[in-house]
């Protein structure tokens, strides 16, 4: 079965991957242990959008790094998973990286 992807899903996953194997290591110089906590932090709010906000992967773009989205992933990383306030900072953090870093201008 063929794959359908929009470009900016494309877009996305292209962002995602430079940005964990190539600007955190090479530009950054972030250790091994920083980008695992970087890649973490994607794959939690990937795993919010497609199990609780039932986004298919494959869609997943930059439109869905919305403050909206973004306020409810905290509240159910609060009061569903309930991580501690730090954790929660971490995982927005590293989220507000990836995008200002990566996400497109025409988005902004």
């Amino acid at each position: 079965m063929k794959k359908t992807t929009t470009p900016m899903a494309c877009s996305f996953w292209g962002y995602a991957r430079s940005y964990l194997h190539d600007y955190l290591p090479k530009v950054r110089g972030a250790s091994p242990r920083t980008i695992e906590a970087y890649r973490i932090s994607l794959e939690n709010y990937v795993h919010y959008l497609t199990s609780i906000q039932d986004i298919r992967r494959e869609e997943i773009s930059f439109d869905h790094f919305s403050r909206e989205l973004l306020k409810r992933w905290v509240i159910w990383m609060q009061e569903v998973k309930n991580y501690q306030p730090r954790t929660v900072g971490l995982r927005l953090t590293s989220i507000k990286a990836f995008c200002i870093t990566f996400r497109p201008k025409t988005l902004s």
